[in-house]
């Protein structure tokens, strides 16, 4: 399934946790962005050789980047 399927999939679910494509497209943001700014968040969980993002405390860290 392409990331950008799996994205709708996600909003309309409510996932917590997502793997870094599907969290890049979300955010409409490239691979190595996304990833940098989930470690920066310590949003990161590694299973095994996976590794999936906290979307609650990534989002948390990414709207400190608002310029309201």
């Amino acid at each position: 399934m392409r990331a950008r399927k799996r994205v709708d999939l996600t909003r309309e679910q409510g996932k917590k946790y997502v793997k870094y494509d599907e969290g890049a497209a979300m955010y409409s943001m490239g691979m190595n962005t996304f990833q940098r700014l989930a470690h920066e968040a310590q949003a990161t969980v590694r299973v095994g050789r996976s590794v999936w993002v906290n979307l609650d405390l990534f989002e948390k860290y990414f709207q400190t980047f608002s310029e309201f």
